[in-house]
C-alpha cells in the first residue's frame, strides 16, 4: 500500500487512516491561500474598530466580509489537513473525516450493508480552454488538481438507502485491497 494509508489490524478490528496525499506545491499554494485569507479577515476586523463609530452601515459590510473571510480560510485549511479513518469491529464500520478544526463520524451497522466497493474517480468535465496537445495554458492541470482536492472517494458502501463514498484519492489497487480486508473481516465476524 501506498505510505500514505496505515493499517492495523486484528482478528476483529480493522483500523485505516487515509493522509491527504496531494502535491507539495498546491499543499503550499492552500495553506498560503487560507492563511492570506485569515489575516486578511483579521485586518478587516481593525478596520471595523476604528470605523465602527463613523459609519454603521459600512461597518457591518465589514463584519460580513471578515466572517466570510474567516470562514473561506478555515476551508482552505481544513482542506490541506484532512484525515479519513475508516474503523471495522464486529459491529459497525465507522468512517471519520477530520480536519483541523472539526470532525465528522458515520457508522454503518456492518450487517445491514449491502454493498462496498471500488468506483473509481468521478468523472468531471474537462475545462473548455484545456488543449489536447500541449496544455500551455495550464488551465487543464489547475482544473484536475481543483478536482483532486474536492473528490469524494473511490471506495463506495452502500447501507440502508444511504451511499457514501470515501477512501479519497487513493489508487484504485490500494481501494481494492481496503476493500478486500473490510469483506474479509465481515465474513470472519
Amino acid at each position: 500500500m501506498k505510505e500514505t494509508i496505515q493499517c492495523n489490524e486484528s482478528e476483529v478490528n480493522l483500523t485505516i487512516e487515509i493522509l491527504p496525499s496531494m502535491k507539495t506545491i498546491v499543499r503550499f499554494g492552500l495553506i498560503f491561500k487560507g492563511i492570506l485569507i485569515i489575516v486578511s479577515s483579521i485586518f478587516i476586523i481593525t478596520v471595523f474598530l476604528t470605523t465602527i463609530s463613523d459609519m454603521t452601515v459600512a461597518s457591518l459590510v465589514l463584519i460580513g466580509m471578515c466572517v466570510l473571510y474567516f470562514i473561506a480560510g478555515r476551508k482552505y485549511l481544513n482542506r490541506v489537513f484532512y484525515k479519513e479513518i475508516i474503523e471495522v469491529n464486529r459491529d459497525k464500520l465507522t468512517i471519520i473525516d477530520k480536519y483541523l478544526t472539526s470532525s465528522a463520524t458515520i457508522s454503518f451497522p456492518l450487517r445491514e450493508i449491502s454493498s462496498i466497493g471500488f468506483v473509481g474517480q468521478h468523472n468531471y468535465t474537462r475545462h473548455p480552454l484545456e488543449s489536447n496537445t500541449m496544455d500551455i495554458t495550464g488551465f487543464g492541470v489547475a482544473e484536475k488538481e481543483v478536482q483532486y482536492v474536492i473528490e469524494d472517494g473511490t471506495i463506495e458502501i452502500y447501507c440502508n438507502g444511504i451511499t457514501r463514498r470515501f477512501g479519497k484519492n487513493i489508487a484504485s489497487w490500494d481501494a481494492e485491497e481496503i476493500v478486500n480486508k473490510i469483506k474479509n473481516l465481515q465474513v470472519t465476524v
